[in-house]
């Protein structure tokens, strides 16, 4: 029962970092189709690519990625992180890598945003 929490959890940390990144991406691009076709992209990406074990640190990284945790054994998987002298696992680093980039995109969009010239013809 409790996995069940922690995937939800996740899900509803990964849909608030792609809701962010989009957001900062459709800003950047002044538009939407680009930002959804990268995105999209990407996830599918995610699905199908791997990195190999010898390559440590990319591929725990390439497990963050939201496509990558929400899968079956993803956040439960057997890689721990080594941070300040302790290893925690997966579902307990990801909320706060999540979190923090979704702040990073927000604050960055924010300020693109707040330099939009509205430009007429």
């Amino acid at each position: 029962m409790t996995w069940l929490l922690i995937m939800m959890a996740m899900g509803l940390l990964a849909a608030i970092l792609h809701s962010a990144a989009g957001m900062l991406m459709s800003e950047k691009a002044r538009g939407n189709v680009a930002p959804m076709a990268v995105m999209v992209g990407f996830m599918l990406v995610s699905l199908f690519a791997t990195v190999p074990d010898q390559y440590r640190a990319l591929a725990q990284a390439w497990d963050l990625v939201p496509g990558n945790v929400l899968s079956a054994t993803g956040p439960f998987g057997v890689r721990l992180f080594q941070i300040f002298g302790r290893y925690p696992a997966a579902w307990q680093v990801v909320p706060f890598v999540y979190l923090a980039v979704a702040a990073a995109c927000i604050v960055l969009g924010g300020s693109l945003y707040k330099n939009y010239q509205v430009s007429g013809r």
